[in-house]
């Protein structure tokens, strides 16, 4: 669902880039939060109110360029953040109405036309609960409104939310021109909440082609459609075997506001508690043919086949010093793409105030249709799709450390390796094709590679089309290799009731090639090798009313 405040939008990493003029860019990892202030309560009579205000600082980046000349480029504009939130409720909390406003203002340079200046959101919602408070129905009507310079109104447009620019969309209208890009999103609900065993929702939410909310929100989608049923059968009280358990069934269908269907599926899934604490998890699921509208980044829609896949799990008593979690999943189209993995996870918890978590999760993917490239080539516009075997792993290890009510320690380390090799590179003929061989054309011999002679840099594929000796377009080596580490220790301390003082330790770790080979233990070692970053940072909250 669309969310119109997200809290990690103020402070954010700037948005910006940063010239190097051949030398070298210290850039800041966060902007600055100027002033902030925020009031919240509810009276006695149900009025809840909530208003928050903060302004973000303009953010340069220092660039040594090549000659040693000192520079600075502005990265993240000086920004105002408000929210604004009311709600009503009645009969008891039993329902209620409410409102918010969200607003987002840039002070932009001219060196960062491709951010929107400002942007507004708002709306109404309702909820009510009925037949013994068993049973409510909500609803909620928003609207949005972002406006700027034709470049970042153009950005709006072309986003992976969006792509208003699909040749075969005759209900979006892109027009370059455009300086504002207004939307509307709603939502209808009902649902049977309480009860000795059934609960179940029907569910209807749309997001217009235009909503847009991520300026101080979060959306990851726009012109979509989403109507969806669900129902579950529950038991809370011991049986013969189990302490309790649940089964539900889902069903859903996507389309955008043109009427392409873009999701229909089911699925069953559950989970179980024996009488011993033990218990588990596991599920299928179908996903039926349908349209999709963003695999060829802004190009036409294409088939996209259905698919099954399904889960599974276990976990001990989790009341034990000791306690472990396991779990699968398989997944399978109805032509040639698959993928699988699986997770294994072990806490030990020698006293109350001590937990310590490891664990590492695995999964193999092998997409026949994985998107490469597009380019301009005899006329037309070439989308280029590969065979990409993908190979990722982690190692999670989390510490929960107590020493007092007032004292803790957390701890959160992951080691990250993801590799994946391309082959079999062919371009989309045709799209909708009923057969899906059709909708592809292998380049073979038209394909030919030159390895780089750096290793901080790709390959290049040429493809010659028309087979005159001469190459029509290239695309860089999609290889690839990532590690990464990222950890993080906070130690909290409240010096007072209600006041507390966080002191934060970050660090990370990155690198990354083009080989595509995937060595877990080679790459974590490199990984180890590998320079990293090290922050420090401290937090103080104060609560007023001592």
């Amino acid at each position: 669902m669309e969310q119109l405040f997200y809290s990690r939008r103020i402070g954010r990493r700037p948005q910006g880039d940063a010239d190097s003029r051949g030398g070298y860019v210290d850039y800041p990892d966060n902007t600055t939060i100027i002033a902030a202030a925020k009031l919240s309560g509810k009276s006695a009579d149900g009025w809840s109110v909530g208003v928050l205000d903060a302004v973000t600082a303009q953010e340069k980046a220092t660039v040594i360029d090549a000659d040693g000349e000192w520079h600075e480029d502005v990265v993240e504009p000086l920004t105002n953040y408000g929210v604004a939130r009311v709600q009503k409720d009645f009969n008891g909390g039993a329902s209620a109405v409410g409102a918010i406003f969200t607003a987002t203002n840039r002070q932009l340079p001219r060196s960062m036309p491709y951010l929107r200046g400002n942007a507004y959101a708002g709306g109404i919602d309702a909820r009510h609960r009925f037949w013994g408070g068993d049973w409510e129905i909500q609803g909620q009507l928003l609207g949005s409104y972002v406006a700027g310079s034709q470049l970042a109104i153009d950005i709006a447009q072309t986003s992976s939310a969006r792509y208003f620019q699909r040749p075969d969309a005759e209900h979006l209208d892109y027009d370059p021109t455009r300086t504002s890009l207004a939307g509307t999103s709603g939502s209808l609900s009902i649902r049977k909440l309480g009860g000795n065993h059934w609960r179940g929702s029907l569910a209807s939410n749309w997001v217009s082609p235009g909503f847009e909310v991520n300026d101080i929100g979060f959306q990851r989608q726009a012109d979509v459609w989403r109507n969806s049923a669900w129902i579950q059968y529950r038991e809370n009280d011991p049986g013969k075997i189990f302490r309790s358990y649940s089964i539900n069934w889902n069903a859903w269908n996507w389309q955008t506001f043109g009427g392409e269907r873009t999701a229909t599926g089911t699925n069953i899934n559950g989970s179980f508690t024996l009488l011993n604490y033990w218990g588990g998890f596991g599920g299928i699921n179908r996903q039926f043919e349908a349209t999709s509208t963003n695999v060829l980044r802004g190009g036409p829609s294409m088939l996209a086949p259905g698919s099954w896949n399904w889960w599974a799990g276990l976990y001990s008593d989790d009341r034990k010093p000791i306690t472990l979690e396991i779990g699968t999943f398989q997944w399978a189209d109805d032509e040639r793409s698959s993928s699988r993995g699986g997770f294994a996870f072990v806490s030990w918890r020698p006293r109350a105030n001590l937990r310590l978590t490891f664990g590492p999760e695995y999964n193999k993917t092998h997409d026949d249709w994985a998107w490469v490239t597009s380019a301009e080539a005899l006329g037309s516009t070439r989308y280029v799709m590969s065979v990409l075997d993908q190979q990722t792993i982690y190692l999670t290890t989390r510490l929960d450390w107590t020493f007092t009510p007032n004292l803790s320690l957390q701890l959160y380390a992951q080691p990250f390796v993801s590799a994946g090799d391309y082959t079999a590179f062919s371009e989309v003929v045709d799209p909708h094709a009923a057969e899906y061989d059709n909708r592809f054309e292998a380049y073979e011999d038209r394909l030919s590679y030159v390895p780089s002679t750096d290793p901080a840099s790709p390959g290049t594929y040429y493809v010659d089309l028309n087979r005159d000796g001469e190459s029509d377009f290239s695309f860089d080596d999609p290889n690839f290799n990532f590690k990464q580490l990222r950890s993080t220790v906070v130690l909290r301390w409240e010096y007072l009731a209600g006041s507390t003082v966080f002191f934060v330790w970050s660090s990370s770790k990155t690198a990354y090639d083009f080989t595509g080979e995937f060595d877990p233990i080679g790459d974590l070692d490199a990984l180890r090798k590998a320079e990293g970053e090290n922050y420090f940072s401290i937090k103080v909250n104060y609560y007023l009313n001592h």
